[in-house]
């Protein structure tokens, strides 16, 4: 099997977003009267901003209806982007995969506005061949869509593919499209359930320097993936 593409969501693997959009739901909750901590919102990491708006608009008393409540989060979320910063190695690794000439495409649940920006203020965004976001199909994650429609942009079958995610809700619409999947969970997704991951490491360190030969010499795709 030849890995011509790396499919990698947002959210958590590429960027440190989760503590903002938790910060924004938290404001959006207080602004509402709806009184929820932080901490209960972690149960919406790796959820996209509809299914979470959807959840609150059913189980709250708040007046507003889903789109504006989305709305409403994207606002608050677009003002902390000057504070978000990208995982660790995340620059490094994305290199080295353009070097060893593979396709990149960015997966995201988000919405377009959501994820372009993210993309931009990390200077990440000339990395990708193919961003694919939340406002591109009917049905996010875990459905496969997301992942089925990058696919048929880059012009490569699913088992051409590799990807990397970050919450079991990515890594199920992920499996779903047929793709080889790696789990890298972030701090706040590490209680979520991975077991249907083909691999699952600890960061994105850990496919590069020693720590990936060793990898290598265990996993024959990690091999296929960084060559």
């Amino acid at each position: 099997m030849i890995i011509k593409a790396v499919l990698l969501d947002l959210d958590g693997l590429l960027v440190d977003s989760e503590p903002l959009h938790l910060e924004a739901w938290k404001k959006v909750a207080e602004k509402e009267g709806w009184d929820v901590t932080e901490e209960e919102l972690k149960i919406y990491i790796g959820k996209s901003n509809r299914t979470v708006a959807e959840d609150i608009k059913a189980n709250t008393n708040i007046s507003k209806n889903v789109e504006q409540l989305i709305e409403e989060k994207e606002k608050i979320y677009l003002s902390l982007l000057k504070r978000l910063k990208l995982m660790p190695a995340v620059k490094e690794f994305l290199q080295k995969l353009r070097r060893n000439h593979l396709r990149l495409a960015a997966v995201s649940s988000t919405s377009k506005t959501e994820a372009y920006q993210s993309l931009q203020i990390t200077g990440i965004f000339s990395q990708f061949d193919v961003i694919v976001t939340g406002s591109d199909v009917k049905n996010v994650k875990p459905a496969p869509d997301l992942y089925l429609l990058a696919a048929k942009k880059l012009n490569v079958a699913t088992g051409e593919c590799i990807a990397l995610e970050d919450s079991e809700t990515g890594l199920a619409s992920a499996k779903s499209a047929g793709i080889f999947c790696i789990a890298v969970p972030s701090q706040y997704a590490q209680n979520q359930n991975f077991s249907k991951a083909d691999l699952k490491i600890e960061s994105i360190e850990t496919l590069l320097g020693e720590k990936y030969f060793n990898l290598k010499t265990k996993n024959p795709m990690i091999g296929k993936l960084l060559g």
